[in-house]
């Protein structure tokens, strides 16, 4: 596709969200609906950025404060858990989409979760990151892992409770 072609499919699609404040009538127009491919992602845990826990536990605490889904141990039962081979955790599916990466004049990009910093992040993923946000839309996201889990001990024939350091996995994708 040309850049000419780029450029009217973006106009386009920017006077479709316009047409509503125009008063248009939009229902004849043909929308050139694209959907976006990955072109590179990475992911990456808290732990890689920062070593400072309570940074880790607070963005934590504010991440299950506003995740709307409420789904503890993945909505898994204590029965669920005995045919699973693994530990569930208790905050497993809860994820933040407010992850911001802030390019610094150190040549380096600070780490926002949830509005909260967390730390630079680390140099191997500089050029990358400069690369693909110079042609590219990026798009970030954690998830909570870590914290108070259910594992089934087959020895027991029991459901066991446990805790681990929480920690955060980040994803970080460009279309």
């Amino acid at each position: 596709m040309s850049l000419y072609e780029d450029v009217k499919h973006f106009i386009n699609k920017k006077l479709n969200r316009s047409d509503y404040f125009l008063k248009l009538n939009t229902s004849n127009r043909n929308v050139d609906a694209r959907p976006l491919t990955i072109k590179h992602k990475f992911r990456l845990n808290a732990k890689d950025i920062t070593t400072d826990q309570s940074i880790i536990n607070d963005i934590v605490e504010i991440i299950i404060k506003k995740d709307y889904s409420k789904r503890t141990y993945a909505g898994k039962k204590d029965k669920d858990i005995e045919t699973y081979h693994g530990k569930i955790y208790q905050y497993e599916s809860y994820r933040t989409q407010n992850v911001e990466m802030v390019h610094k004049p150190e040549k380096t990009f600070g780490v926002f979760v949830a509005g909260k910093f967390l730390g630079n992040l680390p140099d191997k993923y500089y050029s990358e990151m400069v690369h693909h946000l110079e042609s590219t839309v990026m798009m970030s996201f954690a998830y909570v892992t870590g914290g108070p889990y259910k594992e089934f001990n087959p020895s027991i024939n029991q459901v066991i409770e446990g805790f681990e350091p929480f920690d955060l996995t980040l994803y970080v994708q460009f279309a």
